[in-house]
């Protein structure tokens, strides 16, 4: 039997008149004309800024919700496991070909990233060292928490450095004080000596 019999021969899924509607010149218009709506509310919108390995101009292509597009890390994984590699279910088909392409996938972005090490410049470097100690993985609530902890950490150092060196300035002010009245006193005693020998022994 010919694919076009059996297609002839298919039971219809709806009541005659909505298939007739569907068919209709009509209809045809009502759909065309809001798939040209749809498209031009998308295209509109954000466009994917991300550099072309081509020619290195912006992408250009429909941002998803983080300003990129499903090619250049829209798709990136979001929430707690973000940073967490989500492998296949034993239960599901074909894992041991997804599970396969994942590793493929970890040994091709492992080499990328080296190459695109070698190629960088000191400053470059520093940057993207900074960049990878700044924005460490983990769940956002975690990481919240580390940040705070971060900060009441700097606080209290800020104010431990700041009544120890308070304190430093009040000894070293005290000192200075002591030191001049012991100069004094020195001056005061070798006056009083050189007085005593100018008198003689029976004054």
């Amino acid at each position: 039997m010919s694919r076009t019999s059996k297609i002839a021969g298919r039971k219809k899924s709806g009541p005659p008149h909505l298939e007739a509607w569907c068919r209709s010149s009509e209809f045809r218009e009502i759909a065309r004309k809001q798939i040209q709506k749809l498209n031009k509310e998308r295209w509109s919108g954000p466009r994917c800024g991300a550099a072309r390995k081509s020619d290195g101009e912006p992408c250009r292509r429909i941002a998803m919700t983080n300003g990129r597009c499903q090619l250049h890390g829209g798709k990136t994984p979001k929430g707690d496991q973000w940073h967490v590699t989500q492998w296949p279910s034993k239960t599901q088909t074909r894992a041991m070909e997804k599970l396969n392409r994942k590793l493929e996938d970890i040994e091709r972005d492992a080499a990328d990233l080296k190459k695109r090490l070698a190629k960088m410049t000191p400053a470059e470097r520093a940057g993207y060292e900074e960049w990878k100690r700044v924005r460490k993985p983990g769940s956002v609530a975690a990481r919240t928490l580390k940040r705070k902890d971060a900060e009441n950490a700097a606080a209290f150092r800020a104010i431990s450095e700041s009544t120890r060196s308070e304190s430093v300035s009040a000894e070293a002010a005290e000192l200075r004080a002591y030191r001049l009245y012991l100069e004094a006193e020195y001056q005061r005693l070798e006056e009083l000596i050189k007085a005593n020998e100018n008198l003689g022994a029976f004054g």
